[in-house]
């Protein structure tokens, strides 16, 4: 396992070991992150804003400057002084080490190790490979590739050629001297000479030996003179030249961004330290095109034998989701850029938002002869919310000046999707959000509309444009009339997820729910029937939400959005649990998401992950940017329940914290003119929230879960009693009070007694694995009597804990062990059964004393 520095922490991830090498100040503030793992086999993606370099670690490497792939399989060797035979690195690659600035590779010999450093200047198109020997005898460093110089696919060039440059490198270049590229290592002892050859070589048609007393080499996109088609290398010079000045500036540009955005800090470091890269990548995720402009690609992949990185383009509707990364971190800046962004492309005709956007655009006729920017009727509702939801933010009523054309045409587009009934039919030759499926109508597409029409009256509103704002609202009192009798399945007590082209419904139990229940388009029955399956083991994984249930009709755990796992659906579910009052399930939902950024691309998070056994299904893209930015939302939305209304200087904080958490913190929250500090301090009895506000006054609803079945609740703000009101729901209070944030610091205390605490273990996700752990599915206190209904593996130890100052004075189907004053270990009893369904439900029955 090598060294654990002093500022380290340990985890245990499966067979690797991760060292979270965090640099925490005396008040949690991370300035810097870096992960390292003893397992090679990880994917690993040195950023920039105009280039990057990815590959998995035990094999090459691939290099973008923007839309050209400068070369592929870019990997080293070594050849030990006196010997003949060169070392394949990959044959002995042993860990890696990522960084926000930078990912690294060590190799170790026979008895020499060489550790490469792979760096790209923030805002050049260039990438830096590096090479620290360590050796009692001279290392020879050679680096091996394949050249491209290629655009992104669909676009191509022709008549590469390659040659090499008396400065040290090989130039490529195309044949009409559009595009260019050089492989720069001053100071190289040798170098393979372009061939030509009857047979593809079978490791890397190119060979550096790089100069022993400083083994680098620059990849880099060279200019090319317009007129006289001349190369310019200076610039590639300079850059190999200054390249600690700029890598120094790029850790300072990460260590910034970090001390901008919202901070967390928690009990959990593990979980410290997934938000903590999941901003990292929310940064790391935006990217500038020089010929179509800046915004956030979809994410980070290999390219799999054609010359597309997976999602590193750009996607409208991934591009929504990180904008709402950006508002939970507080970068409202690129959120309201991310806004421009996809308006700059959208028809100016119809007023549909495009789906995507190849890096290569510019270069060929990608909206004429290509179907894929126009394709998706379900992205033009999002883009609405996403604006009413940044002015909601950020009160930026000129932006909203300037928006406001794009948002009438948005619109417009999605009142002529509504049909007689007020809900939305896809046109012939469009497709939903179900692109391997695609139907005629689509719940989330329904509720899509009825968010947007809202949000369109509310921005309406706001511009003085009181008709169109009725109208808006009497579309949705139209849509939310005849939805429930559309999209509820009498005869299987569920939602339908939508009509395929012929009429006839969709049978699987689905997702699509849970955007109805978020807009209250179900009775509280229906939503809370819904609800219940969630929570059982057919969706639910010990690593996520299933897409399709277990057992229901075309259910595949390998197939990609018919039964897998998605990152960004087991987010958006955990936050509907939060909002629906069951903390308790909404928190072991969304905590399974954690073990995810140290699965494939460390720090990172899998697009989706196979239904049946922990694993990243086989077209998940391994740096996703909406399962990190979902992650993250939920994060501030739904656990630290802030929600911010710039627009009349208030928020709302509804916490959700774990009762086995004592502590919490949510430091730079951002709000008009002030910046505040949120620290909690948890006990049984108390809950104690310490505010410092660097600004202007606040108005502040406080609404924090107090433990469930919490009595005698009183409450003190900057010292003197204050009114607070408890709020009961089915399975949870809360603790609502309303106080105004002055300049300073400030406490306020909720003191209560008697309150009760589920303590779930967390899953123990192992690759491979199927699931195993206990599911909660539900939670009832009435009186004295605590109901709780749980899925759990015949055989298994199933344990949880309960916290409580109360005495159990019975139980029904498990054993009671105290260990306590105020602890309680219940083990569940074993039922007897040894067939059938892998889980089995249970409800369980304790009674309290009074």
């Amino acid at each position: 396992m090598g060294l654990i520095r002093s500022d380290a922490v340990a985890v245990k991830v499966g067979a690797a070991v991760i060292l979270l090498l965090a640099l925490v100040s005396s008040s949690s503030s991370q300035s810097n992150l870096a992960v390292e793992a003893d397992n090679p086999a990880h994917f690993m993606t040195a950023h920039g804003r105009r280039a990057w370099a990815g590959g998995y670690a035990n094999g090459g490497m691939e290099v973008w400057a923007g839309a050209l792939q400068i070369a592929s399989d870019v990997h080293a060797e070594f050849r030990r002084a006196g010997d003949a035979t060169v070392i394949a690195g990959n044959k002995i690659a042993s860990s890696i080490e990522v960084a926000p600035a930078y990912i690294s590779r060590t190799y170790n010999g026979p008895d020499f190790s060489v550790t490469e450093q792979i760096s790209v200047p923030l805002d050049e198109r260039a990438v830096l490979f590096h090479y620290t020997v360590r050796s009692a005898r001279p290392v020879q460093v050679l680096v091996r590739f394949d050249p491209s110089l290629n655009l992104m696919w669909p676009a191509a060039l022709g008549g590469q050629e390659i040659g090499w440059d008396k400065r040290s490198g090989y130039l490529l270049t195309d044949a009409g001297r559009q595009f260019a590229a050089i492989v720069l290592a001053p100071g190289a002892t040798a170098h393979d000479e372009p061939l030509n050859r009857t047979r593809e070589p079978q490791d890397g048609e190119f060979a550096i030996a790089l100069d022993p007393q400083t083994p680098q080499v620059l990849f880099a996109e060279v200019n090319v003179h317009p007129r006289e088609r001349e190369l310019d290398i200076s610039a590639a010079e300079r850059l190999l030249q200054s390249s600690s000045t700029w890598q120094e500036q790029d850790a300072k540009h990460y260590r910034d961004a970090l001390a901008s955005d919202v901070e967390f800090e928690t009990p959990d470091a593990q979980l410290n330290r997934a938000l903590a890269w999941a901003e990292i990548a929310l940064d790391q995720n935006w990217f500038c095109n020089d010929a179509l402009g800046c915004g956030y690609v979809g994410g980070y992949g290999p390219s799999r034998r054609n010359r597309r990185p997976q999602y590193a383009w750009f996607f409208s509707g991934d591009g929504m989701v990180a904008l709402h990364g950006a508002l939970a971190a507080g970068d409202l800046d690129h959120a309201r850029d991310e806004i421009r962004f996809i308006a700059k492309y959208q028809d100016p005709q119809s007023g549909m938002i495009w789906h995507e956007l190849t890096q290569s655009a510019p270069y060929l006729d990608w909206r004429g002869k290509y179907p894929y920017m126009f394709v998706h009727a379900d992205l033009t509702y999002p883009y609405i919310s996403a604006v009413a939801d940044y002015i909601r933010a950020s009160n930026d009523r000129a932006f909203l000046q300037e928006i406001w054309p794009s948002v009438q045409k948005a619109f417009a587009y999605g009142r002529s999707l509504v049909d007689a009934d007020g809900l939305p039919k896809i046109p012939e030759g469009k497709e939903g959000a179900n692109e391997q499926n695609p139907l005629r109508e689509e719940l989330g597409l329904s509720a899509g509309w009825v968010e947007a029409c809202g949000d369109y009256a509310h921005l309406a509103e706001l511009m003085g444009q009181s008709e169109s704002a009725r109208e808006a609202h009497e579309l949705v009192s139209k849509a939310r009339e005849n939805f429930a009798q559309r999209y509820w399945d009498r005869e299987r007590n569920f939602a339908i997820q939508g009509y395929q082209r012929n009429g006839e419904k969709t049978l699987a139990r689905g997702l699509g729910a849970i955007s109805a229940i978020n807009e209250g388009l179900f009775s509280g029955a229906q939503s809370a029937h819904v609800l219940d399956q969630i929570a059982s083991w057919r969706f639910q994984s010990d690593w996520g939400t299933r897409s399709v249930a277990v057992g229901e009709p075309g259910y595949d755990p390998t197939g990609y959005a018919h039964g897998s796992v998605w990152g960004i659906s087991t987010s958006d579910v955990a936050q509907a649990y939060w909002a629906a009052h069951r903390p308790d399930i909404a928190w072991q939902v969304w905590r399974t998401l954690i073990p995810w950024s140290s699965l494939d691309s460390l720090g990172h998070m899998d697009e989706v992950l196979a239904g049946d056994t922990y694993n990243p299904q086989v077209e998940s893209v391994p740096e996703q940017s909406w399962s990190s930015m979902a992650f993250l939302a939920t994060a501030v939305r739904g656990l630290f329940g802030l929600e911010i209304d710039a627009e009349k200087n208030s928020l709302t904080l509804a916490t959700h914290l774990p009762p086995d958490w004592n502590y919490a913190s949510l430091r730079r929250v951002k709000i008009g003119n002030a910046t505040l500090d949120f620290t909690f301090h948890q006990s049984l009895n108390a809950l104690t929230l310490s505010v410092g506000n660097r600004g202007d006054p606040v108005r502040v609803l406080y609404r924090p879960e107090i433990p469930l079945g919490a009595r005698a609740v009183t409450a003190t703000v900057g010292g003197h009693k204050s009114a607070v009101r408890v709020e009961t729901n089915a399975e949870d209070q809360h603790a609502v009070l309303g106080f105004t944030a002055p300049h300073g610091d400030f406490e306020i205390t909720i003191r209560y007694q008697d309150g009760i605490g589920i303590v779930m273990q967390a899953p123990q996700t192992s690759l491979g694995q199927p699931s195993s752990a206990m599911k909660l599915t539900s939670v009832v206190l009435e009186g004295v009597t605590l109901k709780l209904g749980v899925d759990e593996e015949p055989g298994r130890d199933n344990e949880f804990e309960i916290q409580t100052q109360r005495s159990i004075r019975s139980s029904d189907h498990v054993r009671v062990q105290r260990l306590g004053p105020d602890r309680y270990s219940l083990k569940v009893e074993p039922s007897g059964r040894t067939d059938g369904d892998p889980y089995e439900h249970r409800e369980i029955t304790i009674m309290f004393s009074e």
